[in-house]
């Protein structure tokens, strides 16, 4: 369902606009969200120019997706007032479940979703985070599969990683 996360964040933010690389995304999120701008973008362009400033990124589930990882959250950063907020979220590739498909000899992919580009674990999520000159302020794992969801577990064993840094 396009669009379904930026309407979820509508609910609680003033303003909101959702973009996506894809004109067909953007086509089918804005006729499942009514009132909410969105606009085509690659955030992995070089020198890539917006027309304003933003708040708060959010890239739910995008950083695996994306061959230039630097790139993206150089734009990001550039796309940021000062003091402006980053959160993103990613799988985590050795998390507990495909530590079990590993052993079992399995594909690790998670459901099968071969369209990452990137594997990122806790380390080098943060790294790469890090690298690109944000300020972490909050790090954590997440659950999400029914199995999984209300068991408590170390971050290294988690589904997925939560990212909120800030541009200082």
């Amino acid at each position: 369902y396009f669009g379904k996360k930026t309407a979820f964040l509508a609910q609680h933010f003033e303003k909101v606009e959702g973009c996506d690389i894809s004109k067909t995304a953007v086509q089918k999120a804005w006729e499942n969200s009514k009132g909410i701008a969105f606009f085509e973008c690659d955030f992995e362009k070089k020198d890539l120019l917006l027309p304003k400033k933003y708040n708060s990124i959010f890239a739910v589930e995008v950083i695996e997706h994306l061959f230039d990882t630097q790139q993206f959250l150089q734009n990001c950063r550039n796309a940021l007032n000062k003091g402006g907020v980053l959160f993103i979220t990613t799988p985590n590739v050795i998390n507990i479940s495909n530590r079990l498909r590993f052993l079992l000899g399995n594909d690790i992919f998670l459901s099968g979703d071969k369209a990452h580009i990137r594997f990122f674990n806790p380390k080098t999520i943060r790294e790469e985070i890090e690298k690109s000159g944000f300020k972490i302020v909050h790090f954590e794992g997440y659950n999400g599969r029914k199995l999984t969801k209300k068991i408590p577990m170390p971050l290294r064993f988690c589904e997925g990683i939560v990212v909120v840094a800030e541009k200082e």
